[in-house]
């Protein structure tokens, strides 16, 4: 049910009842005519319908004086709880009900000051995302459309963004930001307005699909448009040919139910933030508009503009695979002071890329990977499919852990990937049965962390096993052990093939406070006999497993997440 201003008599009087005895859920969306707080909507009115509640949805049109009237007005009324896609500064205001045990649950944007659970994007990775992928086509001047500066959406992606730009040589990017544009119209004008410049980006940076949506139109007919990233995912942004930083609005809802429910439920421990990732996804806007850059030698990215050494691994593989492709070939010693790296990082980073039949490894660099010939290309399709799919998972599960913290590391390649991207977190140490694992974090060498090899027989797959190994794990309190599944059960849920995998992946359970286990969609190819997840664990898979496999899931009690990661999907 749905309504633009107030709960109707109906509604009212069901409300009345009580928060103890009413069966509705009260959410105020910022914009329900925007799609991605409707596909929220969404997500969250299943979960929350499927254990016998009714989603109340009122739109504010993102104002305070309406946010205000209509939390008290579902409040005054003892709703059970409270989703809000909050637009105010603060929400103090709120204590009292919270002190209550009316439970509230944040969506898209956090509460300040008070505490509540919250389920959040990862807005300034995204932003970073979008960022790295201009710069690395040769984008320095570059526009940023974004909303109203009062939201936090809105900050957190152009900091990010801007941060990213400063750190690659580029300090005026304040020149190109156009802040305001709330809706369609007026970030069509403020595009149009940037086109008219004397010397115009040739690349624009739209912080909300709406204002993406606007940029499109002012785009359309122009001889020469600049290259567009929109954060949000677009309707028909694939056929539109779109470059976008992707989500899941509907994951963001049924997440935000599962935090809800819990309350419900009785669980009264501290507040939970849920930070979903984003994933950039490369098409026309940016990838067909290359030549459309200007002879100009203060446009162009060079090693002394483009020092970007902090980008994480995947993203600056992702780089080098646009340059080598926009290019046709890189040199190793270019892209090491492009990139502010050593040219053995670059090393590693090209036999990967080779390794996934994405670029060929020459000597002194890499050229574009010439096309398949007949029968080899579903083989490498298959490769790339398979690396990709382990890339986003490494990469979301590194978004779970938190510097100063203790985790484990098993043996298998999603946990070296895995173990590359945790080797930039601070203050953490890492206790691994896995050589590959231990040698990724040997190769970054912080001096803040802490790398534990447990001992033990190696395996085939250069993962330890045996007593020695089990009593170092049992020597550790960890915070998070990480399990990596290769196979599945007779009942479709991802196990270990290997008995001595599976016994020493069991070990780390009894001195975890957090298990996260991953497969990736390979595993539902081998048979694995041998099961380690428990209950309540969380499964990460990749976007490749079928849907009537995760549906085989979640008949066995099994509630997968879908990894997206923060590269390029293959097609």
């Amino acid at each position: 049910m749905s309504r633009d201003r107030g709960p109707d008599d109906g509604t009212a009087r069901e409300l009345r009842r009580g928060g103890d005895t009413s069966t509705l859920i009260g959410m105020l969306g910022g914009d329900l005519g925007n799609p991605f707080h409707s596909r929220l909507a969404c997500g969250l009115e299943r979960e929350v319908r499927a254990h016998g509640l009714q989603l109340v949805t009122v739109n504010i049109d993102e104002t305070s004086q309406s946010e205000h009237q209509l939390t008290e007005a579902l409040l005054e009324r003892r709703v059970r709880a409270l989703v809000l896609a909050s637009t105010l500064p603060t929400h103090d205001h709120l204590a009292v009900e919270r002190r209550h045990g009316t439970p509230f649950i944040f969506v898209d944007r956090p509460p300040v000051g008070l505490s509540a659970d919250a389920v959040l994007l990862d807005n300034r990775d995204g932003a970073r995302q979008a960022a790295a992928h201009l710069l690395a086509l040769g984008h320095t001047r570059i526009g940023i459309v974004g909303d109203r500066s009062r939201l936090s959406t809105h900050r957190e992606r152009v900091t990010a963004f801007g941060a990213a730009l400063a750190a690659a040589g580029v300090p005026d990017w304040r020149e190109h930001l156009v802040e305001g544009a709330h809706d369609m119209d007026t970030a069509q004008r403020a595009v149009t307005a940037l086109l008219r410049l004397d010397r115009p980006p040739t690349a624009v940076f739209t912080t909300n699909n709406r204002i993406t949506t606007g940029a499109l139109r002012a785009l359309h007919g122009h001889p020469s448009p600049p290259a567009l990233v929109g954060f949000d995912e677009l309707d028909m942004g694939d056929i539109l040919g779109v470059t976008v930083i992707a989500h899941d609005a509907e994951n963001m809802g049924r997440q935000t139910a599962r935090l809800l429910l819990e309350r419900l439920d009785g669980y009264t421990g501290p507040p939970r933030w849920v930070i979903l990732p984003t994933q950039l996804i490369a098409r026309g806007t940016t990838l067909h508009r290359q030549s459309h850059l200007p002879p100009d030698p203060d446009n162009v990215a060079t090693p002394r503009t483009l020092g970007v050494a902090s980008m994480l691994a995947s993203t600056r593989q992702l780089a080098i695979l646009e340059i080598v492709n926009r290019d046709g070939g890189a040199q190793l010693r270019r892209l090491a002071d492009l990139f502010g790296v050593s040219t053995g990082t670059i090393r590693r980073d090209l036999t990967m890329l080779d390794a996934s039949g994405l670029v060929a490894r020459v000597h002194g660099g890499a050229v574009r990977r010439p096309a398949a010939g007949h029968g080899q290309k579903p083989l490498r399709s298959a490769v790339m499919a398979r690396q990709f799919a382990r890339a986003a998972i490494a990469a979301d599960a590194a978004r779970m852990v938190a510097p100063g913290t203790t985790v484990a590391l098993p043996a298998g390649p999603i946990s070296t990937l895995l173990a590359h991207h945790l080797a930039t977190v601070p203050d953490l140490t890492v206790v691994t049965y896995s050589l590959p694992v231990a040698q990724a974090f040997q190769e970054h060498q912080r001096r803040d962390q802490t790398l534990v090899l447990t001992g033990g027989v190696v395996t085939g797959t250069q993962g330890l096993t045996g007593p020695l190994a089990a009593r170092t794990l049992h020597a550790f309190h960890l915070d998070t052990a990480f399990i990596e599944l290769d196979g599945t059960d007779d009942a479709g849920v991802p196990a270990n093939v290997d008995e001595e995998t599976a016994e020493l992946n069991r070990a780390v359970l009894p001195v975890t406070d957090r298990v996260v286990c991953f497969a990736d969609h390979t595993a539902w190819h081998r048979r694995g006999e041998h099961q380690v997840m428990p209950a309540g664990a969380l499964l990460l898979v990749d976007a490749r497993v079928r849907s009537e496999l995760r549906d085989d899931l979640a008949l066995a009690g099994v509630h997968p997440v879908i990894a997206h990661g923060r590269r390029l999907s293959p097609t």
